[in-house]
């Protein structure tokens, strides 16, 4: 008997897989999407650090 897929999220990742089904029920961290609805990203965005004020110049 072949094993049932679906649309899944690794939580520890937040990456997207396709998983058989029994999979959800073993595994914690695995959560069941829809794929038709996007998901959000799992990773905050990157800091963006602002110019200083101050410009080290090194060397005479």
């Amino acid at each position: 008997m072949a094993a049932k897929f679906v649309h899944a999220v690794d939580t520890r990742t937040g990456k997207k897989v396709k998983v058989p089904e029994q999979h959800l029920k073993i595994f914690p961290y695995l959560r069941a999407r829809d794929p038709k609805t996007p998901t959000a990203p799992q990773r905050p965005a990157p800091q963006v650090v602002p110019p200083t004020a101050e410009i080290i110049k090194g060397g005479k």
